[in-house]
């Protein structure tokens, strides 16, 4: 059977669903992100898996309270003491500018809620989300299509509230997970930097 890379740049066909290397690269770090624990990024905010969001005993062990998922596909709220939104993203959807805010208002929002025993905070909408134990608690951020949907909610994040440069949040998300930004999401990103 032949067929199509799903590698739009690539119109070569290859034999029994092979795929080029670079949907390989791609496949394989999707399987790693829905399988792996969450990641921290920043202080206080994670990359999960869904699978991972579905073990109450390791969201707890994480102190993790709020989920934003950002996909229409999976929609978990299985957990009453865990705050979800959703962001109703199409499957391979791939303009995420229309929801940029409102997941960087999630997460501030997520941020803003955490339990008093963390010390410094920042402002009403953050707080420094370093326990006086040391352990991170906030917002685990997911999506089914491999993380970038969510590496590229936390760089909003990262613009909108704490007035970070796009290009440098990509950088601190790319170096901390195994994510690589597509040309596409930077240039969404660089547009919502200039919009905020």
């Amino acid at each position: 059977m032949t067929t199509a890379c799903a590698c739009k740049e690539s119109n070569s066909l290859v034999q029994n669903f092979e795929v080029c290397t670079q949907c390989k690269q791609a496949h394989a770090a999707y399987l790693r992100m829905q399988f792996a624990p969450p990641v921290a990024v920043q202080d206080g905010i994670w990359i999960g898996s869904v699978q991972s969001c579905v073990k109450e005993d390791e969201l707890s062990k994480l102190q993790i309270q709020c989920i934003l998922i950002a996909s229409q596909e999976c929609c978990l709220n299985l957990f009453e003491s865990k705050k979800y939104q959703r962001i109703p993203l199409q499957p391979q959807e791939k303009n995420l500018f229309p929801h940029l805010d409102a997941m960087a208002d999630f997460i501030a929002k997520g941020l803003s809620e955490m339990p008093t025993a963390y010390t410094g905070m920042a402002s009403s909408t953050e707080s420094a989300f370093v326990r006086e134990a040391g352990v991170h608690c906030g917002v685990s951020v997911v999506d089914t299509e491999g993380g970038a949907r969510a590496g590229a909610a936390i760089v909003g994040y990262l613009v909108k509230k704490r007035k970070n440069v796009a290009e440098d949040a990509c950088k601190v998300i790319e170096g901390k997970t195994n994510l690589k930004f597509s040309q596409e999401y930077k240039d969404q990103l660089k547009e919502f930097e200039l919009k905020v």
